[in-house]
């Protein structure tokens, strides 16, 4: 049986309905963070390349779901206050 070709269409419809919700819209902001993309990479050499990855990787599955400043910023928010809470 053939398979049909998984297109871009196809691919940033299933990343909206994956990260759409609070459930998903939190897994994305983990994402994010962890993908180092609220904070600069201060790493050196081969580090630094893997630390890239992850952080291209990250604003790559963002992209798909939303790719603007408010966004972005809101997410950024949300994960320092989620990290501060955490520390009490």
């Amino acid at each position: 049986m053939p398979t049909k070709k998984y297109t871009d269409a196809q691919r940033a419809q299933d990343y909206k309905d994956t990260f759409d919700g609070v459930v998903g819209r939190r897994v994305l902001h983990d994402i994010m963070a962890r993908g180092g993309v609220f904070a600069p990479i201060t790493a050196m050499g081969e580090q630094a390349q893997r630390a890239e990855g992850m952080r291209q990787l990250a604003l790559s599955i963002g992209s798909y779901v939303v790719f603007d400043a408010k966004s972005y910023m809101d997410a950024w928010n949300t994960v320092k206050k989620e990290n501060e809470d955490g520390e009490e």
